[in-house]
């Protein structure tokens, strides 16, 4: 039925209908309200998709830039302590302004984020268990970083 043009059929039969009780009224206006109120119900149907996809925050999405929000504020809240000098200059925007940005913006900015911190983490941890080396690991250690023997 919203396919395509109304049968002529439709018109003539109405028609009938009005003829069988002697009323004035016009089968043509009536087809013609018809058409309107189908094209009308397309648009509609058109426009309702068009804002719940487009428009209207859904409440997983909302429930997720949230959490993302919140880890993000955490990021700032410590002031980048975690990350490298080379990354911290991500954190040098204002909270707000950031916050403002799109979604995939801040889930890929998140992502580097912790990734950085994580690998700082174990670069920490490996120079960590090069403290409790014994004296004689440490001197080989560095002779081997630098070549000269102690």
């Amino acid at each position: 039925m919203l396919e395509g043009l109304l049968s002529s059929k439709w018109r003539q039969l109405q028609q009938r209908h009005y003829n069988s009780h002697r009323s004035q009224k016009s089968s043509t206006r009536w087809a013609r309200g018809l058409f309107l109120k189908l094209h009308h119900l397309a648009w509609n149907q058109w426009k309702h998709r068009n804002d719940v996809k487009h428009r209207h925050v859904r409440p997983r999405h909302h429930l997720a830039n949230l959490a993302l929000n919140n880890n993000i504020c955490l990021f700032y809240r410590n002031g980048g302590i975690d990350l490298p000098p080379s990354l911290q200059h991500h954190l040098r925007f204002a909270l707000i302004h950031l916050l403002s940005k799109p979604y995939s913006y801040k889930r890929h900015l998140f992502s580097n984020l912790l990734a950085a911190k994580q690998r700082r983490a174990q670069k920490r941890a490996r120079n960590d268990s090069l403290v409790i080396a014994t004296p004689e690991q440490t001197a080989l250690l560095k002779w081997m970083a630098t070549g000269i023997p102690r």
